[in-house]
C-alpha cells in the first residue's frame, strides 16, 4: 500500500504509526518510512514515552512499553513503586542506534493477517478436532512483510482429502484464518533439544499442496 502511495502521490511523505487501542491508538510515528528499515516504528509522540523492557541492561531486545497520559483508565501498572503507569504492549522490539524503536514481532502466539490479529492456537485446536486428525500444528510462512500464509502440517493413520478438510474449517472460522497451505507429515523432525524443528517444517513447502 506504502509503495502505491508513493507512485500516486509522488509529492507526499509516508508516515508510519505505531500504537495501541489501550493507549489511545497511536503511540509513535516514523518519518519517510519507505527510505527506513520497514520495522522501524520511529519515536515516542508528545507526552508519551517509550522504552524497551528487558533482562539484561546489556541487550537492547526486549518488550516494547508505554507510558504516558496516553494509557486509557483501567490499562497499565506500575513497574516501581513510585514510577508512572505503564502498559506492556506484548510486541517484541529493540532500540536502533538513533534511538528510534524497530518492531520485531508479537511476544505471544499472535499473528496478523489480512488485518486481523488471531492466536494461532484457536486454528490448531481445531484442526485437532477434525475426524482422523493425529495431530496439527500451524505455521506461518512469510513472503514478503505485507504477504503471509498459514501453513498446516499435520499427522493422520490415513489420508485426508484437503479440499473437504478446507471446507470444514472454512464453515467454522472466518476466512483470513484459514490455512491456505497444507503438508502430510510421517514424523515430527525435531531439534538437538527434543523440540518439534519448525524451521524444517516450513522449508518442507517446496512440496507443498495449495488450496
Amino acid at each position: 500500500l506504502a509503495e502505491i502511495c508513493r507512485d500516486y502521490f509522488k509529492n507526499s511523505e509516508i508516515i508510519q504509526e505505531y500504537g495501541l487501542t489501550e493507549c489511545s491508538i497511536v503511540s509513535s510515528y516514523c518519518r519517510n518510512w519507505l527510505n527506513k528499515d520497514i520495522n522501524n516504528i520511529g519515536y515516542a509522540i508528545n507526552n508519551t514515552d517509550m522504552f524497551i523492557l528487558n533482562d539484561t541492561e546489556a541487550d537492547n531486545y526486549g518488550e516494547i512499553c508505554i507510558s504516558g497520559h496516553c494509557i486509557a483508565d483501567g490499562y497499565g501498572e506500575l513497574l516501581k513503586a513510585e514510577g508512572p503507569l505503564v502498559y506492556r504492549t506484548g510486541d517484541y522490539g529493540k532500540m536502533a542506534e538513533d534511538g528510534s524503536l524497530l518492531y520485531i514481532s508479537r511476544k505471544d502466539d499472535q499473528v496478523k493477517i489480512s488485518g486481523y490479529r488471531f492466536t494461532i492456537e484457536a486454528v490448531e485446536t481445531l484442526l485437532n478436532t477434525y475426524d482422523g486428525m493425529k495431530d496439527a500444528r500451524v505455521l506461518v510462512q512469510e513472503q514478503s512483510p505485507s504477504v503471509k500464509n498459514l501453513c498446516v502440517f499435520y499427522k493422520t493413520k490415513e489420508i485426508i482429502d484437503i479440499d473437504i478438510l478446507i471446507k470444514w474449517l472454512s464453515s467454522r472460522l472466518p476466512y483470513y484464518m484459514v490455512p491456505r497451505k497444507y503438508i502430510r507429515i510421517e514424523e515430527w523432525p525435531l531439534t538437538s533439544n527434543g523440540k518439534i524443528d519448525n524451521k524444517d517444517l516450513l522449508s518442507r513447502l517446496n512440496t507443498k499442496i495449495e488450496s
